[in-house]
């Protein structure tokens, strides 16, 4: 189950890896051609468009992970109900939207990026789903596939709309053209290689999955919120330009997340399959404590190395115009390193089907980021939206402590996994601190990484096993067969 994951999760990481450079440039080519403002449009469309999206996606995603992580057999009839499920609750949410910006009283410039940008969201919801079955087979190779033409596709194209002077609207097109061809591409993968594929719809059959998948639904949008409501409240008291500066900060955390995410694509079928069998080996608890250590290790590093450097990459990425997006970059960047854990706690939660008990906590996360930024945001701006995100993470995390410390016994130590990468962490700090005047941004972020990994070594915070691991993975030269 180990060398699975193993595989699996290094594919996905290089999928995540590729994706996000690829979005990530996308972003700072749009960031520095539309300015704060536009970008601040272009993020506000995207944060309605994650809201409403919540909707077609219903947490399917999660229920067939788990469930047809178990029983292989039954992809067919998940998949030929929830389609056309999600179909019906895109058409709402569309409505959705169309009432949202009516309500708002959006500028039509606003409007439109709203519109176009939402249904390009629904569509990647499409996509979402397809991958969900490819997980669940753990063929993680055509999920790779899939996504790295989608943001091939979105790169191409967006810098061809970009370049072409159409400005915020083509760029928004550009993405939804890439969006229609990968579901047809999606559709394509799954026929071929998994199963049949026909759409029913079956009202009793619906309710029941709808019903199964509403604490995962529930759970997404209560997470979104407590995570996006920053930008929407950001852009109600401050506006657009704010709101840009503030989003520059939030993609280069967003860019990070593609560790926890290719790490737990892996991980929730794999820890489905083991939580029946928790008592009887230890192979739930050391797989998560693996999980848990290379998220906080790596969480770390890439938190001190934006916290020291947080003027010299907003500069370097975005331009001057951006230089202001340092201190919310320096603050959100500790709370990425709880959400990095926290998505390893969600899943192993759900795994252990206890999902209702993060209705709870995400509720209260999201009540304490609201409350926080009603006080913060007229005050401090940016920055204040920052230290609210901050907060909630940090809150969130030791909620979601309390509820799986119980499950782990004695096996899992944190303060054992978390120290050795603190003083490498630190040491890093000290010599990227020291050296980051005298060269070049890129020199400075690979003598910090050299010296983290190097600090790690010395400390001896890898474990024969995992040593063995690392070198039988490398002897397959990243093969996905």
């Amino acid at each position: 189950m180990i060398n699975l994951l193993v595989r699996n999760t290094s594919i996905n990481i290089v999928t995540e890896a590729v994706t996000s450079v690829f979005a990530a440039a996308l972003f700072m080519v749009a960031s520095r051609m539309l300015g704060p403002e536009g970008i601040g449009i272009f993020s506000l469309a995207m944060t309605v468009g994650a809201i409403w999206g919540q909707l077609p996606t219903f947490g399917f995603e999660k229920l067939i992970s788990r469930d047809i992580g178990r029983e292989t057999e039954r992809a067919s009839h998940y998949y030929s109900h929830i389609c056309s499920t999600k179909i019906i609750f895109t058409l709402i949410a569309m409505v959705g939207v169309l009432v949202n910006v009516y309500i708002l009283h959006y500028s039509s410039l606003k409007t439109f990026a709203v519109l176009i940008v939402s249904f390009s969201v629904f569509l990647f919801s499409f996509i979402s789903f397809f991958s969900s079955f490819f997980r669940a087979f753990q063929r993680a190779e055509y999920e790779a596939y899939l996504r790295i033409l989608l943001r091939m596709g979105n790169l191409i194209l967006g810098l061809a709309a970009l370049y072409l002077g159409t400005g915020l609207l083509g760029l928004a097109f550009s993405q939804t053209i890439v969006a229609v061809i990968a579901v047809f591409l999606g559709l394509y993968y799954l026929k071929k290689n998994f199963m049949s594929i026909s759409i029913k719809w079956n009202y009793a059959e619906a309710k029941d999955l709808v019903i199964r998948s509403s604490p995962f639904i529930l759970l997404s949008i209560l997470v979104l919120l407590y995570v996006s409501i920053g930008t929407l409240m950001l852009n109600i008291f401050k506006g657009d330009y704010d709101t840009g500066i503030y989003a520059a900060a939030g993609k280069l955390i967003q860019v990070m997340v593609f560790f926890p995410t290719a790490m737990t694509s892996a991980f929730l079928p794999i820890m489905s399959k083991l939580s029946a069998e928790r008592d009887k080996n230890d192979q739930f608890v050391r797989i998560y404590n693996y999980a848990f250590k290379y998220l906080f290790m790596i969480g770390v590093a890439i938190a001190t190395g934006f916290s020291v450097l947080s003027e010299p990459i907003s500069i370097f990425l975005y331009g001057e115009e951006f230089v202001k997006s340092a201190s919310p970059l320096m603050i959100m960047s500790w709370a990425m390193v709880f959400s990095f854990l926290n998505f390893i706690m969600v899943n192993t939660i759900i795994a252990l089907g206890k999902e209702k008990l993060l209705l709870y906590v995400s509720a209260g996360g999201v009540v304490l980021n609201v409350m926080f930024n009603l006080w913060a945001i007229p005050k401090y701006g940016y920055d204040g939206a920052a230290a609210s995100t901050l907060i909630t993470e940090t809150s969130v995390f030791f909620a979601h402590y309390i509820i799986i410390r119980p499950f782990l016994g004695t096996q899992f130590k944190p303060y054992r996994l978390i120290l050795k990468p603190i003083g490498a962490a630190v040491a890093m700090s000290i010599v990227v601190f020291l050296t980051n005047s005298h060269i070049h941004l890129l020199f400075s972020i690979a003598i910090g990484a050299i010296v983290f990994i190097s600090m790690l070594y010395f400390m001896k915070a890898f474990d024969p096993y995992e040593r063995k691991l690392v070198k039988d993975l490398l002897s397959k030269h990243g093969s996905f067969a």
